[in-house]
């Protein structure tokens, strides 16, 4: 077989071997099975396999390894194929093993061009693995890459050197896979990227949901650890020079420590690797730290405002300097965390002062409560002596006083009923009577009562049913018709009557089945109610209009009786103008 000489692409001593029994081989023909296969690779992990065997099949030779370094030289991917394409991993452990001695190893893998090898060369840079794999000669073929070098190795046991032709191809499907593994590589740099992107994305909306500071600085650190893999993380809170809040994740190295040195770089303003060798940070090389950064938590989020909330602090044992995307992630999870410890510190202070209101309000309700109990036992004793005059008064003056004083003791009672049993609804502790009664009967009673208590009003009552059973609180249920009313005759002109319409009536109940109860109208003759007011009616204290008396009481407690009914009332436009109340009670079970 002739020589190649050095303008072929790879050197040979010249020496005279005992070659190998020759093998036919079809370079082109292999070359593009070999290209083929290097197209159908779906990661680079999988193209090395591939490279190998394809460049054994090139060559007839009988081993092959692929070694990838990254650019900082650390052996990054790496395979070993026997002669029928199959792992060979005491080659690979072996050729790994000899990375970084000075041997043949590193000076196939340390040129840029292709070598051959030949026994004379391999005896003056000895390594085991040579002889027990009966290795006479080696081609190193560079596999150039953005992201790094490689190279190929082809171990013969025949001390010739491969044809130009052979090489050549074999060259060629180096420099295919070169291509091959960068586009690879940023594709799958890409897809990391992105799938750390939206990890970060999820971590940040986290934090941003978070409910108390100890939850954020948790989630911070959390966040910062799978970021960038250090072996500990610290997030803290300070005030002045005093520490708040620590929440830290990974080693115990001595957080303590880490915010001493924290606390002494008030001057940071952005994400920072430390130099460790200032003295302040002695301790942490003696705990086996061997890079450190601090990154600020800026209050509210704002990296030019002045002042500290809180640090971010990572350390790890490796001493690799951090990236800039290692820095910019630390940052944007600390700007996060600042507008959460934000979000968290309005939240505390709306739930201070929320806590306060219902304080005020339960006290409040209890004063009015108290008042009520305090004013009903003289004001029974009014009412029952008012009574008393009317019944004995013989001149109509006497008389007269007397009903007015009877009409309006009933009325202030009736008030100070309504504020107790508002009160005793909102701690829980009004109770319900149901039993059967006759819905018309107790509407009659009702409207009679009613113009008994406006006397010279008209009050129409229409029923379609003449009776119908159901089952309520009779008293709850007259109080609630009582209170609408008493609302429609306050609101309507003094020459208009009041239109009272009941009706049976199927509707859906609050479980959602169907159900029959009795359907109310109160129509009146007055303004109306406007739209945007017509749910804020129904809330405690709330009036329609400021030139009418009242409390805001009754159609408050209205709603809350019949909807503890089961039942439902709104209010709406009366046909031909005024306003429509309408009170729908379910028959319940009979």
């Amino acid at each position: 077989m002739p020589q190649p000489s050095r303008a072929d692409g790879f050197t040979s001593t010249g020496h005279a071997f005992t070659e190998q029994p020759a093998v036919t081989i079809e370079p082109a023909a292999t070359l593009a099975r070999g290209v083929a296969g290097l197209a159908r690779a779906g990661s680079v992990g999988e193209l090395l396999p591939v490279l190998a065997a394809s460049a054994l099949e090139i060559s007839g030779m009988h081993r092959s390894v692929v070694l990838l370094v990254d650019r900082r030289g650390a052996t990054d991917l790496a395979t070993a194929r026997d002669a029928q394409g199959r792992l060979d991993a005491d080659l690979l452990s072996a050729v790994r093993g000899s990375v970084g001695r000075r041997g043949i190893v590193d000076v196939l893998m340390g040129l840029d061009h292709t070598v051959w090898k030949s026994a004379e060369d391999l005896v003056v840079q000895h390594e085991p693995w040579l002889d027990a794999h009966a290795v006479r000669g080696l081609l190193g073929v560079p596999i150039r890459m953005r992201s790094g070098a490689g190279t190929l190795i082809l171990a013969s046991t025949a001390a010739a050197a491969p044809s130009p032709a052979v090489v050549g191809a074999i060259e060629r499907l180096a420099e295919v896979a070169s291509a091959t593994i960068d586009a690879t590589q940023r594709l799958e740099d890409e897809q990391r990227s992105r799938r750390s992107a939206e990890r970060l994305l999820r971590e940040l909306e986290t934090i941003g949901a978070a409910a108390d500071r100890r939850q954020v600085l948790r989630l911070a650190a959390e966040a910062v650890q799978r970021g960038i893999n250090d072996e500990t993380v610290a997030a803290l809170v300070v005030s002045g020079d005093v520490v708040d809040f620590v929440e830290s994740q990974g080693d115990a190295v001595d957080v303590a420590h880490l915010v001493r040195v924290v606390q002494r770089r008030s001057g940071v303003s952005r994400a920072t690797q430390i130099d460790l060798a200032d003295p302040a940070c002695q301790g942490l090389l003696a705990r086996g730290v061997g890079r450190l950064m601090v990154v600020p938590i800026p209050p509210g989020g704002d990296t030019t405002a002045g002042g500290r909330l809180g640090w971010i602090v990572t350390s790890s044992s490796s001493r690799r300097r951090y990236t800039a995307e290692d820095l910019a992630l630390a940052e944007t999870v600390a700007r996060q965390s600042s507008i959460a410890l934000a979000n968290v510190a309005r939240l505390e202070a709306e739930r201070d002062a929320l806590h306060r209101l219902e304080e005020l309000d339960r006290l409040k309700s209890g004063f009015v409560a108290s008042l009520s109990h305090g004013l009903r036992t003289p004001l029974t004793a009014l009412v029952g002596y008012s009574e008393l005059l009317a019944e004995r008064a013989e001149d109509d003056p006497s008389l007269a006083f007397a009903n007015d004083m009877r009409r309006e003791a009933a009325q202030l009672h009736t008030l100070i009923g309504n504020l107790l049993d508002a009160s005793r609804l909102e701690a829980g502790m009004l109770q319900l009577n149901p039993r059967p009664l006759d819905g018309i009967e107790l509407l009659v009673e009702a409207v009679e009562a009613a113009r008994h208590a406006h006397p010279g009003r008209r009050v129409e009552l229409a029923t379609e049913p003449d009776r119908f059973v159901m089952v309520a609180d009779a008293e709850r249920v007259r109080q609630v018709l009582a209170i609408l009313l008493d609302n429609g005759l306050r609101y309507s002109p003094a020459d208009a009557a009041l239109e009272v319409h009941a009706v049976l009536s199927m509707e859906f109940g609050p479980t959602g089945t169907l159900q029959k109860g009795l359907r109310i109208h109160v129509d009146d003759r007055g303004p109306g109610v406007p739209v945007e007011e017509r749910e804020r009616i129904f809330e405690r204290f709330a009036r329609a209009r400021d030139d009418i008396e009242g409390t805001g009481i009754g159609l408050f407690l209205a709603r809350e009786l019949i909807t503890a009914h089961g039942g439902s009332i709104d209010v709406g436009d009366r046909p031909g103008g005024g306003t429509r109340f309408t009170v729908w009670i379910p028959q319940q079970q009979l």
